[in-house]
């Protein structure tokens, strides 16, 4: 498989890219907790070292590296490009900034079930 997606935020997420391959051995994500997630009484959280590895080297099964010499990219140019914006503009990119990682914050302290997108969408019914 060949992917520049980035295994983003959580270790799980690899589960994600290994589902798309055909003949790949999990036909759960539960099937995948279970073989590299710690089982922390009732709910699966992050592997230990003994896990860790397990997935470090299924993973690598899936991953080609080549020497940087056979593909030459330039370099990172980083340019500040600056804009106007209206204040209305600016209350509104700084609430729904916040409405987004108010979202995340309660997603995350285990309350379940929250779709930060719904909530950010769904402002005509706040």
């Amino acid at each position: 498989m060949l992917s520049g997606t980035f295994l983003a935020n959580r270790w799980s997420n690899s589960h994600g890219l290994i589902h798309l391959l055909s003949g790949h051995p999990f036909t759960t994500f539960q099937e995948f907790l279970r073989v590299f997630a710690s089982d922390r009484q009732g709910y699966w959280g992050d592997p230990e070292l003994r896990r860790q590895l397990r997935l470090v080297t299924f993973l690598m099964a899936f991953i080609f590296a080549r020497p940087s010499s056979l593909l030459e990219l330039p370099g990172l140019h980083v340019h500040d490009v600056p804009f106007d914006i209206s204040d209305e503009e600016v209350y509104h990119a700084v609430h729904f900034t916040k409405r987004f990682f108010d979202a995340l914050r309660r997603q995350n302290s285990g309350s379940g079930g929250i779709q930060v997108l719904s909530l950010l969408l769904d402002d005509n019914k706040r």
